[in-house]
Parts: C-alpha cells; sequence; structure tokens
C-alpha cells in the first residue's frame, strides 16, 4: 500500500472535550470574566461550567459555579478532581478554570516540598532543594501538575487555566539593543508546564 492509499483528508470537529486552554492577561484584564461569559455562550448554561479558584478574585462574577471557599491544599483540589472524574456524567460540568495559575503552583509546590520531606526525611525550603536537588523539584512538581490535568482531560473535561502576565526586557545578541515582550509572570519552565501542552493560548492586553 504506496501514501497515496493511506492519506486522508482531515476534517476539524468543533469540540473542545479534553482540550487545555491557557489564558494569560494583566490584572483586570478581564481573563475570569472571559472565562464565565465563554461558558455561558458556548454551553447555554452556567452549570456546565466550574470555577476553582485559588485566590479570591470572583466577586463580581455573575452566574458562574465556583468552589465554595479558595483551594489552599492539594489535597482539597485532588478531592475536586476526584468528585469531577468519578461523577462527571452525574455532575454534567463540561469545562473547569484554574485561577490563577501563579497561585495554583504555590499549592502545588507545598505538596512537592511535603512529599520530598517524606521521602528524604529533611525539610526543604524550596523547590531547588527539594528531592536532592538538580531540578528533581520542578521536575515532581511538573509531574504532580500533569497527572490531574490528564485525569479531568480524560473524561472530556475542558480545562482552563488563568495566569498573569508580565513585561520582561531582553536584548538583541547583534546590537545589545533592549526591548521588551510580554509573557508569563512565571518562569519559563514552570510556564511550560502548561503552555507546552495547550491546545490553545490566548494573551489578553489592556489598551491605553
Amino acid at each position: 500500500m504506496g501514501l497515496k492509499d493511506r492519506m486522508i483528508k482531515n476534517e476539524v470537529k468543533v469540540d473542545l472535550s479534553g482540550n487545555l486552554f491557557y489564558i494569560l492577561g494583566q490584572e483586570k484584564a478581564g481573563k475570569s470574566t472571559l472565562y464565565a461569559d465563554f461558558v455561558k455562550s458556548y454551553y447555554g448554561d452556567v452549570n456546565k461550567g466550574f470555577y476553582i479558584p485559588f485566590e479570591k478574585g470572583y466577586s463580581y462574577l455573575k452566574d458562574l459555579n465556583r468552589n465554595d471557599s479558595v483551594v489552599t491544599e492539594w489535597t482539597d483540589f485532588i478531592d475536586i478532581v476526584d468528585e469531577l472524574v468519578d461523577e462527571s456524567e452525574e455532575l454534567g460540568i463540561k469545562t473547569i478554570c484554574i485561577d490563577t495559575y501563579d497561585k495554583f503552583v504555590n499549592v502545588a509546590t507545598k505538596e512537592v516540598l511535603r512529599l520530598s520531606k517524606l521521602k528524604d526525611g529533611k525539610k526543604v525550603d524550596s523547590l531547588d532543594g527539594a528531592f536532592g536537588g538538580f531540578a528533581r523539584g520542578k521536575k515532581k512538581l511538573a509531574e504532580i501538575v500533569d497527572e490531574q490535568i490528564q485525569r479531568l482531560k480524560n473524561v472530556g473535561i475542558l480545562v482552563v487555566v488563568i495566569g498573569h502576565t508580565k513585561y520582561k526586557k531582553l536584548k538583541l545578541k547583534s546590537t545589545n539593543e533592549e526591548y521588551s515582550v510580554l509573557g508569563s509572570n512565571m518562569t519559563e519552565d514552570i510556564h511550560k508546564i502548561i503552555a507546552n501542552y495547550a491546545d490553545l493560548i490566548v494573551m489578553l492586553t489592556i489598551e491605553p
């Protein structure tokens, strides 16, 4: 069988189930509002979305189903994921929103430090020192984050992660000239935990 026999025409389906969206923006750019409006316009039912706050920024979001409190412990997040996965059909939730990524990472980091102490019997204060160093802490962070995200995606839930932006100064190697770029406020390796696997990345800016 030749290449011509194996060739098929790809068809794009408008199905967002099991995808990962990454929304970045400045403070008060309307990131959470965008998610709330998306749930209403795309699904036509606010009950199809579930907002998981890792910081309190939902006071003015109308008609948005959310967790009853800010998530501060990784075990609490896993409990939420467990219910979403085990009762996905009964709950009827099609999309969840993690807001915001930096606070989410802080909660996940606490869990990595706890796991590192359990393994090595030593208290560590940063990812760099976790699991004996040599970037093992960041690798573990990526592992536990990806594990829960994949569980949600595997049952067809659209995962939306909201993050903050920051202007960073860079230099052209040829002229040493400085210029600014707008990107994630996280370090590149932490940013890529989500960015590398995102099906869509949206960056919001505020026009002066």
